[in-house]
Formats: C-alpha cells, structure tokens, sequence
C-alpha cells in the first residue's frame, strides 16, 4: 500500500513539475510572439459608417479594401474590441474575392501593409 502512496505522492510532483515547465514556455512564447503594432497609415480620420455606405454603393475592391482598412485600425489601434466580427465578414469578403481570382492580395495595396491586414483578418477569424 505504501508504494501506491509513493507512486502517487511521485506522479503528482512529476505533473507539477511539467505543468511548471509548460508555463514557463508559454509564456516565453507569448512573449516572444506578441504582436507588433499595426502601420498600415492613418485612419483615425475616416469614419466607418461611410466607408461601408460607399461600399455598399459600390462594392468594388478599393472600397472593401478601405473599409477594412478602417476596421483594422479602429480595433488594432483605436482598441475598439466590438468589431470582430465585422472584420470577420468583409475579411472573409476578400479572402472569397482572392479565391476566385478577382482580387490579387499581394498586388492590392503595399505588401506590408496587405500583411498585416490579412494577420488581423485571420486573427477575427475571417477565412
């Protein structure tokens, strides 16, 4: 019976240890992995509701791409947190227009930019 005891009493600081150990790496890698601000320009002076209007009126590439822009810096850089799931729809908009070839990501705005868009898209979960 002891050895049972011994073995459990074992086991518990065995888990205990590799739980501690789970922690420490994940928090070096959340560290190491935060995200870095985003710098896709300034739109702190675009209002959303417009630019979602003008694409609702025209629903070309450039006013998708406008109103993502707008979404992605109201939440990334504003910190308005409400409006994943806006940024999920017209994320995911772009991602279907990118499928069927009718928009080129890589060519649609500078590169750095269009890679960080499409970070804060896949991160609301846009597909």
């Amino acid at each position: 019976m002891k050895t049972n005891q011994s073995n459990v009493k074992n086991l518990a600081i065995t888990l205990s240890i590799i739980m501690a150990i789970m922690v420490m790496i994940q928090l070096v890698v959340v560290k190491t992995t935060a995200k870095k601000p985003l710098d896709i320009g300034d739109y702190s002076s675009y209002d959303l509701s417009i630019a979602q209007q003008q694409y609702i009126k025209s629903p070309t590439n450039d006013n998708l791409l406008v109103v993502l822009k707008v979404l992605c810096y109201e939440s990334e850089v504003e910190g308005n947190a409400q409006l994943g799931t806006q940024i999920k729809e017209y994320g995911s908009e772009i991602f279907k227009r990118a499928k069927d070839n009718t928009i080129d990501l890589s060519t649609a705005d500078d590169e750095e930019v269009m890679v960080q868009i499409i970070d804060v898209l896949k991160y609301n979960g846009a597909s």
